[in-house]
């Protein structure tokens, strides 16, 4: 046979080294995306021992009426987090527009007139599978921390690879025919202010093993990304807009959007949006997404496990039926873990606590505690079968200093409002609570910032941003989950009034009467009155009718505080138990006098305090 022409070979030779390069590219993200954080057990870290999470459908709603998810995340959006991320209020949507689900709608309410009632009732939600991603071209996917925003973007994108990957291999498409998925988070996108298709080229390009990278290959597949993005044939998942900081005002009033802000990177972002013909796809906590970023986009709510996916995931993880079994029994009895168990993250430390102690503690600040010592090392001798002695610095001293460190650091970032912080930031905190601890720079031995690494990966502590320290860039940082911020600041309050008994009602005292009103400093009132040695002027505090607002929020959280009391300190405790039942009747008044006068609404945050009070036995007037 006559030889083929050298440019024909050529061709040939470069497509060959294209579709390597691209299935380099794509078994790359496979295997990134797929690692699980550090507190999964290693049975489960191991190569597709995991597999059974895909099956696990994360749920989504439509949000249909933008103007009334405009309106309540205004007024509601940072209560309703913390309100769910203490297991006290998983509803299956964030806001409730004015048209009724069915399940709201029965025989009985007033409002479900039959004539044209079908047109009012908003779709039920849909699990997210591959018939919604098709549905939705642009979609916008919000939810609270730790609700799996990024766990379904990834998902999202490893069936994307795997598929195309798939193709590739059985060369059943062409390279042209194939759909490549770009995951990336925000924050990588701010490095640069040129257009989104040359950053998202770039990023693509560093996924590629080095073994597979030259100068040649890169010019193609860079030439076969800009192709494939202007035809659409990419799959764009966008990480964690809330992640970028807005610009801030300068000297003279105006806003400096310069290239790494929010609202710069908003501008470039639906300049894309608008000329991608592909699916694009952009998450971001309710809190802090600000409104439609990208207009044409679906607006979707990532909304709370059902009982039906709890049990599929602790079917997953425990191969023991048995065991399995007793900690939903658990779940259901305890309704404050039953709702953190409805937030994915938090079932996963459930079930890794369950795992360890065989138990799951009843109120929230064991569980924080039982959970931060199982990630900073009881966990890790559960998988390597270290016993004590082996490492000194995993002892009982160095652990409990780690704690009051991170107590310290806690109370310092949160009191200056940061609940994401720069490496900077985290390690001037880091290095003031080392200089007021006793011998903290001899019993830790190592900087700040060697710190901060040994968090990170022990995953107290969660790397946001992608910055170098090359390119001059600072990572954004936040704890696992907001609620660990919040426990770890009542410890170091804690902490501080325990240890100073002539002024400890007055320091009590003034936190109740200065900080409950602040939405950010709630949650730490609530779970101070579990740590503190004597909780009553706390609650008495709170109890005060003066001072108050209209729907009695103090009232209200005092009901709260007093769940996170422990249960034995209330026998033979007079004092104690007398103001438990002068707060129960003062709630159920409340309640009940709302309810006749038709201001239900202000009841609703007193309300959500009755279950604790009658967990704790609480007595309606005598």
């Amino acid at each position: 046979l006559p030889a083929m022409p050298a440019p024909l070979t050529a061709l040939i030779g470069l497509r060959s080294r294209l579709a390597d390069d691209l299935l380099a590219y794509l078994d790359a993200l496979v295997m990134e995306l797929s690692e699980l954080p550090a507190y999964f057990p290693a049975h489960l870290r191991g190569a597709g021992a995991a597999a059974g999470f895909d099956a696990i459908r994360q749920v989504v709603q439509v949000i249909e009426d933008r103007q009334a998810f405009a309106d309540w995340r205004k007024a509601e959006a940072r209560t309703a987090e913390q309100e769910r991320a203490a297991g006290r209020d998983c509803t299956p949507r964030a806001y409730l527009p004015s048209r009724l689900r069915p399940e709201q709608a029965g025989a009985d309410d007033p409002r479900a007139d039959r004539q044209g009632a079908a047109e009012r009732l908003p779709p039920p939600p849909v699990p997210w599978d591959e018939a919604t991603a098709a549905r939705f071209r642009q979609a916008v996917i919000l939810a609270d921390p730790g609700f799996g925003k990024t766990w379904l973007l990834k998902h999202e994108a490893i069936r994307l690879a795997r598929l195309a990957a798939g193709q590739l291999r059985a060369q059943s498409h062409g390279v042209e025919a194939l759909v490549v998925p770009i995951f990336v988070r925000l924050s990588q996108l701010a490095h640069s202010d040129d257009a989104l298709e040359a950053a998202l080229i770039r990023l693509v390009l560093a996924r590629v093993p080095a073994a597979h990278r030259s100068a040649a290959g890169d010019a193609a597949l860079s030439a076969y990304l800009a192709a494939q993005l202007k035809n659409g044939r990419c799959a764009v998942l966008i990480d964690a807009w809330d992640e970028v900081a807005p610009a801030v005002l300068g000297q003279q009033g105006a806003v400096q959007a310069g290239p790494g802000s929010r609202q710069r990177l908003g501008e470039r972002l639906r300049a894309f949006a608008a000329r991608f013909l592909g699916p694009l796809r952009l998450t971001s906590r309710l809190v802090g997404y600000g409104g439609p970023v990208l207009p044409e986009a679906h607006e979707l709510e990532l909304v709370a496990f059902t009982p039906a996916q709890i049990e599929a995931f602790a079917g997953v993880w425990f191969a023991d039926d048995e065991r399995r079994q007793a900690l939903l029994t658990l779940l259901r009895e305890q309704s404050t873990l039953h709702g953190l168990a409805r937030i994915p993250l938090m079932l996963t430390l459930l079930c890794r606590t369950f795992e360890r102690e065989g138990t799951l503690p009843e109120r929230r600040v064991d569980l924080y505690e039982t959970c931060l010592r199982g990630l900073l090392r009881d966990w890790l001798w559960l998988d390597k079968e270290a016993v004590v002695g082996k490492d000194p610095e995993l002892g009982g001293s160095y652990l409990q200093a780690l704690l009051e460190l991170l107590a310290g650091t806690a109370h310092a970032l949160h009191s200056a409002g940061r609940e994401q912080f720069t490496g900077e930031q985290l390690g001037e905190a880091i290095g003031g609570v080392l200089k007021s601890l006793h011998n903290g720079d001899e019993l830790f031995g190592r900087t700040p910032s060697g710190l901060i690494e040994e968090l990170q990966d022990k995953g107290v502590l969660v790397r946001m941003g992608d910055g170098k320290p090359e390119d001059g860039a600072d990572p954004d940082y936040l704890f696992l989950h907001r609620t660990f911020q919040e426990y770890l600041t009542a410890r170091a309050l804690a902490r501080q009034a325990n240890a100073k008994r002539k002024r400890y009602a007055r320091i009590v005292r003034d936190l109740a009467d200065r900080q409950w009103w602040l939405p950010d400093w709630r949650e730490v009132i609530v779970l101070l009155a579990g740590m503190l040695d004597d909780p009553l002027p706390l609650l008495q505090a709170l109890a005060a009718p003066n001072g108050d607002d209209i729907a009695r929020s103090r009232l209200a959280l005092a009901g709260l505080a007093l769940g996170e009391v422990v249960g034995e300190r209330f026998t033979g405790n007079a004092a104690l138990c007398r103001v438990r039942d002068d707060i129960t009747t003062a709630a159920i008044d409340w309640w009940r006098e709302q309810r006749r006068n038709g201001t239900g609404e202000l009841a609703g945050y007193v309300a959500r305090s009755l279950p604790t009070l009658a967990r704790r036995k609480g007595r309606y007037d005598g």
